[in-house]
């Protein structure tokens, strides 16, 4: 671009780019938008299987309790593999 240009030369010049840079520009969106999206699925997966591996880890320690020294009777409901855990005498029953 060398030399004066009209209004309407500049506007057909930036027209063209965008159309040349457009769809560039929009792919580029969208694979940001695509690694954000995939990033926070991720915080969201670690999160919960964070909070899942906790109340596993609690209810194994109060199976363990129950198991070794029968200090509870009422039922004990926990989140994940643990489930449903209770004790009778004698014995500790795990479902």
């Amino acid at each position: 671009m060398e030399g004066p240009r009209s209004a309407a030369e500049l506007v057909s010049i930036l027209q063209r780019v965008v159309e040349e840079q457009g769809v560039a520009l929009v792919a580029a969106r969208v694979e940001e938008e695509e690694r954000q999206l995939n990033r926070r699925l991720r915080e969201e997966q670690d999160a919960a299987y964070q909070a899942a591996l906790q109340a596993d880890q609690v209810a194994l320690q109060f199976c363990l309790c129950c198991t070794f020294y029968m200090c509870c009777s009422q039922p004990f409901w926990g989140n994940g593999i643990m489930g449903l855990i209770w004790t009778m005498p004698m014995k500790s029953v795990i479902y």
